[in-house]
């Protein structure tokens, strides 16, 4: 994805979307908000995967950490607009570098089915989170007399999340189909993922706007 400013058909707008989540995170909990804390307990697994494991998931734990930068308070157009172009798209650009670091770190020298499970519902969690952040972006102030047209930048927000959202469905189903296949301690891991993606299925059903509309619509900013 590449984050387009104000200015063009990308415009950026405010849109926490219909996702819901539990609070505070438990472990296990796939109703809970993306963080390494609802993750299901630890497996038992071979010597030597627990210490391989540490870098990565620290790694997980720091993109977690770095939230998307706060917006101006001046929140005009031309405001927002230099503040995505300078701030958001290079944000956005060291989230999916980091989070490819992530993937790499975990899945090098034949992963074990424990590790492509774990892998999957951490990549999952990230790539989910980039998009929830994302759709929180603020729309200009001059479109707050505008409600129709607040809208329809709130959806072409939501097409600039929908590749991440994407991405952690796959990362979902990955793990829910490997955890039901092996069975045994990994099963609920399965469990994790499959309630995780289907429950963002149908909030992604309720909240995505048909892109022909948007686009129809919204060609310009304000």
């Amino acid at each position: 994805m590449v984050l387009c400013g104000y200015s063009s058909v990308c415009g950026c707008a405010a849109r926490v979307g219909h996702v819901h989540y539990a609070a505070p995170a438990s472990p296990g909990d796939p109703n809970a908000a993306p963080a390494l804390s609802a993750l299901p307990d630890m497996v038992r697994e071979p010597a030597g995967e627990a210490e391989r494991m540490h870098p990565p998931l620290a790694l997980a734990s720091e993109i977690l950490e770095r939230r998307l930068p706060d917006p101006p308070d001046d929140r005009s157009y031309a405001s927002l607009s230099e503040w995505v172009e300078s701030t958001i798209a290079p944000w956005v650009e060291q989230r999916r570098d980091a989070i490819d670091d992530v993937r790499f770190q975990m899945m090098r020298d034949s992963p074990a089915e424990t590790e492509q499970v774990l892998c999957s519902t951490v990549v999952g969690l990230l790539q989910e989170d980039t998009a929830l952040s994302l759709e929180r972006i603020p729309a200009p102030a001059e479109l707050d007399r505008e409600p129709e047209v607040a809208k329809m930048f709130r959806d072409i927000i939501h097409l600039q999340a929908r590749p991440f959202m994407e991405a952690a469905l796959r990362e979902y189903a990955a793990c829910a189909k490997l955890g039901t296949d092996e069975g045994a301690e990994l099963e609920r891991w399965g469990r994790f993922c499959d309630v995780r993606q289907k429950r963002l299925r149908s909030d992604q059903a309720i909240g995505a706007a048909p892109l022909a509309a948007v686009t129809q619509t919204v060609t310009h900013g304000p």
